[in-house]
């Protein structure tokens, strides 16, 4: 089975009414790192969406019950080499119609 490793760097954005918009600090951006199962190359836009429904909340875009809401700053994808441990990282698959669950 082919597997990619995506690390993916997002922070919390918070919503302004000076600026009428959401604001956020990439200072305060987090780095995590997972497993992508079932997929051939690097993710396709609709799979990297349907990953981010999966990993954030199906509404994630709209923003949180408190005012907040992921910005993802940036997404690398990489192969994940046949013999590479990756015991430490979530695991997903990614299904042939694009759904996500988590794998095991």
């Amino acid at each position: 089975m082919d597997r990619v490793i995506l690390t993916i760097d997002d922070t919390l954005a918070f919503w302004d009414d000076t600026v009428e918009d959401f604001v956020f600090d990439p200072t305060h951006a987090q780095r995590r790192s997972l497993v992508a199962q079932g997929v051939s190359g690097a993710l396709t836009p609709g799979q990297l969406d349907a990953l981010f429904r999966y990993w954030y909340g199906d509404q994630w875009q709209l923003g949180n019950d408190d005012g907040s809401k992921y910005v993802v700053l940036g997404v690398t994808q990489r192969p994940a080499a046949a013999d590479e441990a990756l015991d430490g990282l979530p695991h997903i698959i990614i299904d042939a119609a694009g759904a996500v669950r988590a794998a095991g």
